[in-house]
C-alpha cells in the first residue's frame, strides 16, 4: 500500500521565498503542497502556477487559516513584521503540529516592537505554546538560490529546535528541496543562525551576487 503524501502548508506561500520552496516540494511524491495566503484567490493563482511543474500531488491554494488546519507540517514564510500577528491568529489550528519558521529579524521595526531578546523562532514558540513543535530552518537560504533550476543546490539548511520529531521533519523537507539539512541543536541557536543572514546579505552586496549561502564541511 502506498504511503499517503504528507500535507505541507506554506503559510504566506505567495511570496518569493515561500513559492520557491513550494515549487521544489511539488517535485516530491512524498508531499502534497498547500499554498496559504490572506487572499484565497491569490493562493489559488500561486498554486495554479506550480501545477505544470508538479510530479507529486497537484498543489492547492487556501486562506492561511484553512491551510494551517489542513497541514501535517506548516512552514511560515511571511515577512518578519507579520509573523507575530499571523501566529496569534493560527495558534489553535497549529496545535499538535510542526511549524517550521523561516523568519529573520534584522531591525526593531521587523520585530513588531518585541523587546524580549528572543529570536524569531523562540518568539514563535512563546506565542504558540508547548503544543506546537517550532523549528527554525531555511533562514540562510535566499530566494535566488531556491529559484535555481538545479535539482541539487550547493547549500546546507541549518535546523534548530527542541523537538527531535520536528527537526527530523525539517531535515526531510530540506532533502526534498534538494539540500542537505543539518540538525545544529536547540531552538536557542536560532538567533545565531539569524545573525548569519546579515553576513550573507553583506557578501552578496560586496560581490554583486545573489546566491551566497552556508555549506558545512567535514561532516
Amino acid at each position: 500500500m502506498t504511503e499517503a503524501a504528507r500535507v505541507v502548508a506554506v503559510l504566506g506561500g505567495t511570496g518569493r521565498e515561500g513559492l520557491a520552496l513550494a515549487r521544489r516540494w511539488t517535485r516530491s511524491t512524498r508531499y502534497r503542497v498547500v499554498i496559504g495566503s490572506r487572499d484565497p484567490a491569490r493562493a489559488a493563482r500561486a498554486a495554479g502556477s506550480l501545477r505544470g511543474q508538479a510530479t507529486g500531488p497537484p498543489p492547492v491554494g487556501m486562506r492561511n487559516d484553512h491551510a494551517a488546519v489542513a497541514a501535517d507540517v506548516a512552514v511560515l514564510a511571511v515577512p518578519a513584521a507579520a509573523q507575530r500577528r499571523l501566529l496569534a491568529e493560527l495558534r489553535g489550528a497549529l496545535q499538535g503540529k510542526t511549524l517550521i519558521d523561516l523568519t529573520v529579524r534584522r531591525t526593531r521595526v521587523e520585530t513588531g516592537g518585541c523587546s524580549c531578546g528572543l529570536s524569531a523562532a523562540e518568539e514563535a514558540q512563546r506565542i504558540l505554546g508547548p503544543g506546537v513543535r517550532v523549528v527554525a530552518a531555511f533562514q540562510t537560504v535566499g530566494a535566488a538560490v531556491l529559484e535555481q533550476d538545479a535539482r541539487e543546490l550547493e547549500c546546507d539548511v541549518l535546523v534548530s529546535g527542541d523537538d527531535a520529531e520536528g527537526k527530523a521533519e525539517a531535515v526531510a523537507l530540506a532533502g526534498a528541496a534538494g539540500m542537505r539539512g543539518l540538525d545544529v541543536g536547540p531552538l536557542a541557536l536560532a538567533g545565531v543562525v539569524e545573525g548569519m543572514v546579515a553576513m550573507l546579505i553583506a557578501l552578496n552586496r560586496r560581490r554583486r551576487a545573489h546566491g551566497a549561502g552556508i555549506r558545512i564541511t567535514g561532516i
